[in-house]
């Protein structure tokens, strides 16, 4: 099991435009931003590591294939799978 898939099970929340979220998704919706960005050259923020994010959501692979990986589980849990 990843830490993104403990988080998603966990009851822990996070204030996200005024709403409770649950950590793993907030995760989730930060890191589509963060590989994108990576994906095309821009470094997302300082001190951003894509192997913290890889081992985060379990994924591997690099450029396209890597946000092609990321797209499956975001898609999958964002249709509610």
């Amino acid at each position: 099991m990843t830490r993104f898939e403990e988080d998603l099970l966990s009851n822990r929340k996070i204030n996200y435009n005024g709403k409770l979220i649950n950590v793993g998704l907030y995760n989730m919706i930060v890191g589509k931003f963060q590989i994108g960005a990576y994906v095309i050259g821009i470094n997302p923020n300082r001190g951003f590591s894509i192997s913290d994010l890889k081992k985060y959501f379990g994924i591997k692979g690099s450029g396209k294939k890597l946000l092609d990986n990321y797209m499956i589980i975001f898609n999958h849990y964002n249709q509610g799978g």
